[in-house]
Protein backbone atom coordinates (compact mmCIF):
# COMPACT_ATOMS: atom_id res chain seq x y z
CA UNK A 1 0.00 0.00 0.00
CA UNK A 2 1.40 3.13 -0.73
CA UNK A 3 2.13 6.29 1.61
CA UNK A 4 -0.80 7.85 -0.22
CA UNK A 5 -3.44 5.20 0.05
CA UNK A 6 -2.42 4.90 3.84
CA UNK A 7 -2.68 8.93 4.41
CA UNK A 8 -6.48 8.50 2.82
CA UNK A 9 -7.14 5.89 4.64
CA UNK A 10 -6.44 7.76 7.94
CA UNK A 11 -8.07 10.05 6.89
CA UNK A 12 -11.26 8.34 6.39
CA UNK A 13 -10.75 6.85 9.66
CA UNK A 14 -10.52 9.99 11.57
CA UNK A 15 -13.73 11.76 9.73
CA UNK A 16 -15.56 8.62 10.65
CA UNK A 17 -14.27 9.24 14.39
CA UNK A 18 -15.77 12.90 14.57
CA UNK A 19 -18.87 11.96 12.71
CA UNK A 20 -19.65 9.26 14.97
CA UNK A 21 -19.06 10.95 17.73
CA UNK A 22 -21.15 13.98 16.82
CA UNK A 23 -24.15 11.57 15.13
CA UNK A 24 -24.10 14.14 12.36
CA UNK A 25 -21.77 14.55 9.43
CA UNK A 26 -22.53 18.04 9.15
CA UNK A 27 -21.70 18.72 12.62
CA UNK A 28 -18.67 16.88 13.38
CA UNK A 29 -17.66 19.07 9.64
CA UNK A 30 -18.09 22.32 11.03
CA UNK A 31 -16.13 21.59 14.08
CA UNK A 32 -13.27 20.23 12.36
CA UNK A 33 -13.55 23.12 9.84
CA UNK A 34 -13.95 21.15 7.38
CA UNK A 35 -17.08 21.09 4.57
CA UNK A 36 -19.58 18.60 4.91
CA UNK A 37 -19.03 17.87 1.37
CA UNK A 38 -15.35 17.04 1.85
CA UNK A 39 -15.90 15.27 5.05
CA UNK A 40 -18.59 12.90 3.27
CA UNK A 41 -16.24 11.97 0.29
CA UNK A 42 -13.60 10.99 2.90
CA UNK A 43 -16.15 8.96 4.42
CA UNK A 44 -16.96 7.41 0.81
CA UNK A 45 -13.37 7.14 -0.44
CA UNK A 46 -12.80 4.88 2.56
CA UNK A 47 -15.82 2.94 2.47
CA UNK A 48 -15.00 1.96 -1.25
CA UNK A 49 -11.84 1.02 -0.72
CA UNK A 50 -11.85 -0.93 2.37
CA UNK A 51 -15.69 -2.82 0.67
CA UNK A 52 -18.45 -2.09 3.46
CA UNK A 53 -20.59 0.69 4.51
CA UNK A 54 -19.90 2.28 7.57
CA UNK A 55 -23.13 4.44 8.81
CA UNK A 56 -27.11 3.99 8.17
CA UNK A 57 -28.52 6.98 7.93
CA UNK A 58 -31.77 7.69 9.93
CA UNK A 59 -34.05 10.95 10.44
CA UNK A 60 -31.58 12.12 13.73
CA UNK A 61 -28.38 11.52 11.68
CA UNK A 62 -26.36 8.71 11.12
CA UNK A 63 -25.50 5.19 13.18
CA UNK A 64 -22.61 2.18 12.73
CA UNK A 65 -23.79 -0.51 10.48
CA UNK A 66 -22.83 -3.65 11.27
CA UNK A 67 -19.65 -3.84 9.79
CA UNK A 68 -19.32 -0.12 11.63
CA UNK A 69 -19.25 -1.28 14.88
CA UNK A 70 -16.51 -4.07 13.84
CA UNK A 71 -14.66 -1.48 12.77
CA UNK A 72 -14.72 0.98 15.44
CA UNK A 73 -12.58 -0.62 18.02
CA UNK A 74 -9.68 -0.42 14.95
CA UNK A 75 -10.76 3.31 14.96
CA UNK A 76 -10.28 4.06 18.82
CA UNK A 77 -6.88 2.02 18.94
CA UNK A 78 -5.73 4.76 15.68
CA UNK A 79 -6.47 7.46 17.92
CA UNK A 80 -4.88 6.63 21.22
CA UNK A 81 -2.23 6.01 18.99
CA UNK A 82 -2.60 9.37 17.57
CA UNK A 83 -2.96 10.73 20.88
CA UNK A 84 0.50 9.07 22.45
CA UNK A 85 2.25 10.53 19.67
CA UNK A 86 1.19 13.72 19.74
CA UNK A 87 1.65 13.98 23.73
CA UNK A 88 5.38 11.15 23.62
CA UNK A 89 7.75 14.88 24.61
CA UNK A 90 4.95 15.12 27.49
CA UNK A 91 6.03 12.05 29.00
CA UNK A 92 7.67 13.42 32.42
CA UNK A 93 9.05 10.87 34.64
CA UNK A 94 9.60 13.88 37.01
CA UNK A 95 6.61 14.71 37.93
CA UNK A 96 4.82 11.66 40.91
CA UNK A 97 3.64 11.48 43.72
CA UNK A 98 0.29 10.84 45.71
CA UNK A 99 -3.15 12.62 44.28
CA UNK A 100 -6.01 12.43 46.58
CA UNK A 101 -9.24 12.18 44.36
CA UNK A 102 -12.77 12.34 45.40
CA UNK A 103 -14.97 11.75 42.73
CA UNK A 104 -18.48 10.41 42.90
CA UNK A 105 -19.55 6.38 41.88
CA UNK A 106 -20.76 8.04 38.62
CA UNK A 107 -18.44 10.53 37.34
CA UNK A 108 -16.07 7.96 38.56
CA UNK A 109 -17.05 5.16 36.30
CA UNK A 110 -18.35 7.41 33.40
CA UNK A 111 -15.38 10.03 33.07
CA UNK A 112 -12.40 9.40 35.22
CA UNK A 113 -11.89 5.76 35.33
CA UNK A 114 -11.66 5.72 31.15
CA UNK A 115 -8.92 7.42 31.15
CA UNK A 116 -6.69 7.10 33.61
CA UNK A 117 -4.43 4.25 30.72
CA UNK A 118 -3.55 7.17 28.81
CA UNK A 119 -2.60 9.34 31.92
CA UNK A 120 -0.30 6.33 33.27
CA UNK A 121 1.17 6.38 29.42
CA UNK A 122 2.22 10.13 30.49
CA UNK A 123 2.86 9.85 34.23
CA UNK A 124 4.02 6.95 35.45
CA UNK A 125 5.52 7.65 38.93
CA UNK A 126 2.06 9.48 39.83
CA UNK A 127 -0.16 7.21 42.28
CA UNK A 128 -4.05 8.00 42.55
CA UNK A 129 -5.60 7.47 45.91
CA UNK A 130 -9.30 7.28 44.61
CA UNK A 131 -12.15 8.24 47.34
CA UNK A 132 -15.37 6.79 45.13
CA UNK A 133 -18.33 7.74 47.45
CA UNK A 134 -21.67 9.37 46.83
CA UNK A 135 -21.01 11.87 49.90
CA UNK A 136 -19.23 15.56 49.34
CA UNK A 137 -15.94 16.28 50.88
CA UNK A 138 -16.69 17.95 53.97
CA UNK A 139 -13.29 19.64 54.56
CA UNK A 140 -10.98 20.66 51.23
CA UNK A 141 -8.27 19.53 53.06
CA UNK A 142 -9.10 16.06 52.96
CA UNK A 143 -8.76 15.99 49.56
CA UNK A 144 -6.39 17.00 46.49
CA UNK A 145 -8.89 17.11 43.61
CA UNK A 146 -12.69 16.77 44.16
CA UNK A 147 -15.45 16.24 41.41
CA UNK A 148 -18.58 17.94 42.82
CA UNK A 149 -22.23 18.06 41.65
CA UNK A 150 -23.22 20.67 43.41
CA UNK A 151 -22.42 24.40 43.47
CA UNK A 152 -18.69 24.41 45.05
CA UNK A 153 -17.93 26.04 48.08
CA UNK A 154 -16.47 29.92 48.40
CA UNK A 155 -13.41 28.64 49.38
CA UNK A 156 -12.83 26.21 46.50
CA UNK A 157 -10.69 26.87 43.37
CA UNK A 158 -12.30 25.54 40.66
CA UNK A 159 -10.50 23.46 38.42
CA UNK A 160 -12.43 22.18 35.62
CA UNK A 161 -16.54 22.52 34.51
CA UNK A 162 -18.46 20.92 32.30
CA UNK A 163 -21.78 18.85 31.90
CA UNK A 164 -22.50 15.41 31.67
CA UNK A 165 -25.09 15.06 28.94
CA UNK A 166 -28.15 11.97 30.13
CA UNK A 167 -30.04 10.26 27.21
CA UNK A 168 -32.08 7.25 26.60
CA UNK A 169 -30.36 3.89 25.79
CA UNK A 170 -31.11 0.61 25.21
CA UNK A 171 -29.00 -2.57 24.04
CA UNK A 172 -29.40 -4.46 20.84
CA UNK A 173 -30.21 -7.19 22.70
CA UNK A 174 -33.06 -5.34 24.54
CA UNK A 175 -34.27 -4.07 21.33
CA UNK A 176 -34.43 -7.50 19.52
CA UNK A 177 -36.38 -8.89 22.26
CA UNK A 178 -38.89 -5.77 23.05
CA UNK A 179 -38.95 -3.52 19.93
CA UNK A 180 -38.00 -0.14 19.61
CA UNK A 181 -40.16 2.36 21.21
CA UNK A 182 -42.17 4.69 18.97
CA UNK A 183 -42.29 7.35 21.32
CA UNK A 184 -42.55 8.74 24.94
CA UNK A 185 -45.64 7.84 25.92
CA UNK A 186 -44.84 3.73 24.34
CA UNK A 187 -41.85 3.53 25.99
CA UNK A 188 -43.62 4.38 29.58
CA UNK A 189 -46.79 2.10 28.67
CA UNK A 190 -45.13 -0.73 27.17
CA UNK A 191 -41.17 -0.93 28.20
CA UNK A 192 -38.70 -2.18 30.65
CA UNK A 193 -37.27 1.74 32.91
CA UNK A 194 -34.03 1.08 34.76
CA UNK A 195 -32.75 4.11 36.91
CA UNK A 196 -30.42 5.29 39.87
CA UNK A 197 -32.23 6.14 42.67
CA UNK A 198 -31.16 9.66 43.19
CA UNK A 199 -32.10 10.35 39.47
CA UNK A 200 -35.63 10.81 40.43
CA UNK A 201 -34.43 12.93 43.50
CA UNK A 202 -32.38 15.38 41.30
CA UNK A 203 -33.83 15.43 38.06
CA UNK A 204 -38.11 16.65 38.77
CA UNK A 205 -38.41 16.14 34.48
CA UNK A 206 -36.92 12.45 34.97
CA UNK A 207 -39.25 11.36 38.46
CA UNK A 208 -42.10 12.63 36.59
CA UNK A 209 -40.76 10.20 34.11
CA UNK A 210 -41.32 7.69 36.27
CA UNK A 211 -44.42 8.21 37.83
CA UNK A 212 -45.88 7.72 34.20
CA UNK A 213 -43.76 4.22 33.39
CA UNK A 214 -45.55 0.94 33.96
CA UNK A 215 -42.82 -1.60 34.67
CA UNK A 216 -39.35 -0.04 36.61
CA UNK A 217 -37.57 -3.33 36.36
CA UNK A 218 -34.47 -2.20 38.90
CA UNK A 219 -33.54 0.34 40.61
CA UNK A 220 -29.94 1.07 41.74
CA UNK A 221 -28.03 3.20 43.73
CA UNK A 222 -24.69 2.81 41.88
CA UNK A 223 -23.99 4.19 38.11
CA UNK A 224 -21.96 0.77 37.24
CA UNK A 225 -24.53 -1.43 38.46
CA UNK A 226 -27.21 0.95 36.09
CA UNK A 227 -24.84 1.07 33.13
CA UNK A 228 -24.61 -3.19 33.38
CA UNK A 229 -28.28 -3.68 33.77
CA UNK A 230 -28.68 -1.67 30.36
CA UNK A 231 -25.92 -3.22 28.63
CA UNK A 232 -27.16 -6.90 29.54
CA UNK A 233 -31.09 -6.19 27.83
CA UNK A 234 -32.55 -5.89 31.47
CA UNK A 235 -33.94 -2.01 30.32
CA UNK A 236 -33.86 1.43 28.97
CA UNK A 237 -32.76 4.27 31.19
CA UNK A 238 -30.81 7.43 31.26
CA UNK A 239 -26.76 6.84 30.67
CA UNK A 240 -24.36 9.78 29.95
CA UNK A 241 -23.42 9.95 26.40
CA UNK A 242 -19.81 10.64 26.47
CA UNK A 243 -19.87 6.62 27.59
CA UNK A 244 -22.71 5.10 25.93
CA UNK A 245 -21.55 6.34 22.61
CA UNK A 246 -18.03 4.65 22.07
CA UNK A 247 -20.29 1.80 23.50
CA UNK A 248 -21.97 -0.14 19.94
CA UNK A 249 -23.64 -2.62 21.87
CA UNK A 250 -25.65 0.42 23.30
CA UNK A 251 -28.08 2.24 20.90
CA UNK A 252 -29.04 5.65 21.41
CA UNK A 253 -33.36 6.06 21.31
CA UNK A 254 -33.00 8.98 18.91
CA UNK A 255 -36.93 9.07 18.27
CA UNK A 256 -37.30 10.40 21.65
CA UNK A 257 -35.87 13.89 22.58
CA UNK A 258 -35.39 13.00 26.03
CA UNK A 259 -31.91 14.65 27.41
CA UNK A 260 -30.95 16.25 30.90
CA UNK A 261 -27.75 17.86 31.38
CA UNK A 262 -25.74 17.81 34.63
CA UNK A 263 -23.04 20.29 35.66
CA UNK A 264 -20.27 18.76 37.67
CA UNK A 265 -16.72 20.58 38.51
CA UNK A 266 -13.37 19.41 39.88
CA UNK A 267 -12.24 21.53 42.79
CA UNK A 268 -9.07 21.49 44.82
CA UNK A 269 -7.42 23.71 47.55
CA UNK A 270 -5.74 27.13 46.88
CA UNK A 271 -2.13 25.48 48.46
CA UNK A 272 -2.51 22.57 46.13
CA UNK A 273 -3.79 23.60 42.77
CA UNK A 274 -0.68 24.36 40.94
CA UNK A 275 1.69 21.27 42.12
CA UNK A 276 3.18 19.67 39.03
CA UNK A 277 1.04 16.46 39.79
CA UNK A 278 -2.20 18.41 40.30
CA UNK A 279 -2.13 20.28 36.81
CA UNK A 280 -0.99 17.23 34.92
CA UNK A 281 -3.85 15.36 35.52
CA UNK A 282 -6.31 18.13 35.25
CA UNK A 283 -4.89 19.33 31.50
CA UNK A 284 -5.05 15.51 30.77
CA UNK A 285 -8.52 15.50 31.84
CA UNK A 286 -9.03 19.01 30.17
CA UNK A 287 -7.85 17.48 26.48
CA UNK A 288 -9.77 14.72 26.84
CA UNK A 289 -13.20 16.49 27.45
CA UNK A 290 -13.19 18.45 24.38
CA UNK A 291 -12.91 15.01 22.19
CA UNK A 292 -15.60 13.30 24.52
CA UNK A 293 -18.73 15.51 25.43
CA UNK A 294 -20.58 16.88 22.86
Amino acid sequence: MSIKQKVSLLKGMLCIAEAYKEGQINAAANRNGMKQSNMSKEIKNFEQFIGIQVFSRTHKGIILTKDGEQLWSKICTVEKILYDLKHFSEIDNKISGSIRLWVGEGIGSAYIASYLSSFYDKYPDVHLDIKCTLETPQLLNDIDIAFVYEQPPQDAIVLLKNTLKFRLYASKTYLSKFGHPKDLNDLQKNHKICSRKDFAHNWPRWSEFLSEAQHITATTDASSMLYSLVKDGVGVSLIPSCIAKIDPDLIQLNNIPFEINHTFWAISRKEAKDLPKIRALINHLKEMSSTIFD
